[in-house]
């Protein structure tokens, strides 16, 4: 009786496997939504996934700041493909982005944070990406 136990057990986790992993996947192809927001030094920075794949890319330093909009594309790895349709400079923010420049990031969701890595695009300095990169955390608006 016991060697019967153990085996429905076994048979049970073998037939929930795959399921909890087609589960996991498909959460993988889900589009991103909401808010995510990082401090980094004197910045504040937040991601916004908004529908038909745009992303808002807000960065506040005191006054100065910008709003970069995007549209953008997942990829299975978690790579997200962006080009830039509007970009929006406050104050005497640094740095301006031309409409159709194109940069590229990896996602991946761990404990309801967003983790963003391998942030690519020209000019990208690595200040820029040890400020960007890293724990988002999930924000209600």
């Amino acid at each position: 009786m016991r060697m019967l136990s153990v085996f429905a057990l076994l048979a049970g986790g073998i037939i929930l496997l795959p399921a909890f992993a087609e589960e996991k996947e498909k959460a993988k192809d889900k589009p991103l939504t909401g808010s995510f927001t990082r401090k980094a030094g004197d910045l504040d920075l937040k991601m916004v996934f908004k529908k038909d794949n745009v992303m808002e890319f807000h960065v506040t330093d005191g006054d100065a700041g910008c709003v970069m909009t995007s549209k953008y594309t997942k990829e299975k790895d978690g790579t997200i493909k962006c080009e830039i349709t509007e970009f929006e400079k406050k104050g005497d923010f640094p740095v301006t982005k031309e409409k159709g420049y194109k940069f590229s990031f990896k996602v991946e969701m761990k404990d309801k944070k967003l983790v963003m890595s391998d942030l690519n695009g020209d000019d990208i300095d690595d200040n820029a990406k040890q400020a960007i990169q890293g724990d988002y955390e999930h924000k209600t608006d």
